[in-house]
């Protein structure tokens, strides 16, 4: 099988957020809304609530033969989270945002977590889902203020 291009990558990312969270907003680059209908088309899920999550490779690098065929690539990928505050007392089944945004991220892990290959091949394994440092408390999306999580995982793809 032949080596997966980044967009083949990047795909599969999206994919496996997508089926784990189906009413948010999954896109494979940061989208920056400038007005309103932008931030509504961008960011805001079936619910009418912002819930969205952006895929990008940050990083690339090549590991080469003396001859410098390369043999191993390993890709990091940025995935960036960001749902609004919504302050409510959990009460009569009421759950906030913070509860809301921590099982998104736990229902994203799991659904990564199941295929270490994303269907791409035995060629291709990824590190999981892993937040390297600390989530601060907001983050300002647009106009608002949002919860953020932001966390990599590297993408490794060897010939097989």
């Amino acid at each position: 099988m032949a080596r997966p291009t980044e967009a083949q990558i990047s795909a599969a990312i999206v994919g496996v957020i997508a089926a784990a969270v189906p009413t948010g907003r999954v896109w494979n680059r940061i989208r920056i809304a400038t007005d309103e209908a932008a931030y509504a088309a961008y960011y805001v899920d079936d619910n009418g609530i912002g819930n969205v999550w952006f895929v990008r490779r940050v990083t690339i690098t090549d590991s080469v033969t003396t001859f410098d065929d390369i043999v191993e690539e390993l890709h990091t990928y940025e995935l960036r989270y960001a749902r609004a505050i919504v302050d409510v007392d959990e009460l009569n089944g009421k759950q906030s945002s913070h509860t809301i945004f921590q099982q998104q991220i736990e229902a994203v892990r799991a659904a990564l977590n199941a295929d270490k290959h994303m269907g791409l091949g035995n060629g291709t394994t990824h590190s999981g889902f892993q937040i390297r440092q600390p989530m601060p408390e907001t983050a300002q999306l647009g106009a608002y203020e949002m919860h953020m999580a932001v966390a990599q995982m590297d993408v490794t793809v060897t010939d097989c």
